[in-house]
Order: C-alpha cells, then sequence, then structure tokens
C-alpha cells in the first residue's frame, strides 16, 4: 500500500515459484519524507504512519486530510467502507474430509459456527470431546480464526453467527477439529437459499462416502 501511493521504492526480485513475494530492498522517497514532516507528532517517524494504517480502517478514514488537503484542493469527500450487512437464509454447505467423503449441510443463518460445529461432527459421526477452529479469510482477504468458546484466541465460535460469514458462493473456510490428530475439514459454502429463510433447524441434505472412524488406532485388547 505504503508503495501505490508513492510512499516507497520497492525493488522486486525475481519471481521463484514458491519463494513469495521477493524483495531486494525498500527505498522511502521524497513524497514520502515530506508528507511525514507534515504529521503531527511524528518527528519524521515512518512508525507513526505505519500505525495509522494498521488501525481499523473506520477510525482512520480522512485522519490525513486536514494535512493534505492544502495541496489537493479538489479533495473533498472521502470514500467509506460500508459495514458488513447481516445475510437472512438458508446457507447449504459442502463439507468434505478428503475426495470421497463429504456431507451437506444446511444451517439457517441465525445459527453460530458453534452450532455448525455441532452439526459437522454430528454428520461426520465424530464426539464432541476437543477444541476446534474455523479458518477463514474476511471481505479484506485478512486470515481470521473463529474458535472453541472455551479457547482464549480468536473469536467466539458462539458469538458468530452463520449469516456474518464473509463467503460467498463457491468459497471455502477450513474447520480443524482436535489439534491433536488435526482432523481438517473443507467446508464450502454452496449457495444462499433466500426463499427458504424461515428454516429455523439445521438438516442433513445428502451425504456421500463412509466417515472415518475417530479413533481407529485403538484396541480394546490394549486395555484388559
Amino acid at each position: 500500500m505504503s508503495e501505490l501511493f508513492g510512499l516507497i521504492s520497492v525493488r522486486h526480485g525475481k519471481p521463484e515459484k514458491g519463494k513469495g513475494w521477493r524483495i531486494k530492498d525498500i527505498q522511502r522517497t521524497a513524497f514520502g519524507d515530506a508528507l511525514l514532516k507534515l504529521l503531527p507528532d511524528s518527528s519524521g517517524n515512518f512508525e507513526y504512519f505505519l500505525r495509522i494504517y494498521d488501525s481499523e480502517a473506520s477510525e482512520t478514514i480522512g485522519e490525513l486530510q486536514p494535512l493534505i488537503q492544502p495541496f489537493f484542493p479538489e479533495w473533498r469527500k472521502n470514500l467509506e467502507i460500508p459495514e458488513h450487512e447481516f445475510q437472512e437464509g438458508t446457507f447449504v454447505f459442502k463439507v468434505s474430509l478428503g475426495t470421497q467423503t463429504w456431507r451437506r449441510i444446511a444451517m439457517p443463518g441465525k445459527m453460530t459456527l458453534d452450532s455448525f460445529s455441532t452439526q459437522i461432527l454430528n454428520a461426520f459421526d465424530f464426539d464432541h470431546d476437543h477444541l476446534y477452529a474455523f479458518t477463514l479469510r474476511n471481505r479484506f482477504g485478512v486470515s481470521v480464526e473463529v474458535t472453541h468458546p472455551y479457547m482464549d484466541e480468536g473469536i467466539s465460535a458462539a458469538e458468530f453467527f452463520i449469516g456474518d460469514l464473509p463467503l460467498q458462493s463457491g468459497e471455502t473456510m477450513v474447520y480443524l477439529y482436535d489439534f491433536g490428530d488435526n482432523w481438517e475439514f473443507s467446508v464450502m459454502l454452496e449457495k444462499i437459499d433466500l426463499e427458504n429463510s424461515k428454516m429455523k433447524k439445521p438438516a442433513l441434505l445428502e451425504s456421500h462416502g463412509e466417515a472415518p472412524e475417530q479413533y481407529d488406532f485403538w484396541d480394546e485388547d490394549d486395555y484388559e
């Protein structure tokens, strides 16, 4: 973002498969230095500018306008990011464990991800004795974790409603259950059924493939 606004210049390295974004070096620009001098309490400190961009967007929109507007007199309005709206309807998910085993589950938008976790485990005949986490990307592309209510990290799944998911039809999230055995489910939102918005209970619509044994390594003979 800083490069796009001309605050820094980035020399890019040669792309290599699996190496991610390769950067040779980063240099501050004259425009970036001049802008920093306008910032209150910045003392030319680049960390001040980074703090602004690391803050919540709702708190920073227009923060620099009073400082920069004299140089850009046509600047009149700021684009604001609209609030994410709750989505009514019935959400139909395809929950897959591997490539051959999946369940199609319908969830009312007013139910929570904690309830969805219960439905997934029931559909695959798993017990409910372990912690879990849903991992998804929010509408800004940032990875977010929604976790078991007993966990301190992430957003509590008991407070996150299905209708607040930022997923579009065809997009996926990951459901990781039991951090010891690491059962990883792929959860794809197939569609949002607006015509069936009055559905009040979840439903298992379709099953394909036999679910694996959750504890297939247990042998009763070992405990005699």
